[in-house]
């Protein structure tokens, strides 16, 4: 299992907005939500906030990595 990343005050981060997926993962707005439109990428609304959990990005990079090694 991959460890849960924290803010600076310890408490463990459960999700990204989009501007920080971006920024967690080094891709660019339009391209998140392209993948969030094909279903390649899950996410969700809360309180009126595109919400993607942190296991989306851990996973997004492992898939980049398995791809690059083929």
């Amino acid at each position: 299992m991959t460890e849960r990343p924290t803010l600076k005050n310890g408490l463990p981060i459960f999700a990204y907005d989009v501007n920080d997926f971006c920024l967690a993962v080094g891709i660019g707005k339009t391209k998140v939500y392209e993948m969030i439109n094909d279903g390649r990428l899950k996410s969700g609304i809360l309180e009126g906030k595109r919400i993607i959990p942190v296991e989306e990005a851990q996973r997004i990079v492992r898939a980049a990595l398995e791809f690059s090694r083929a």
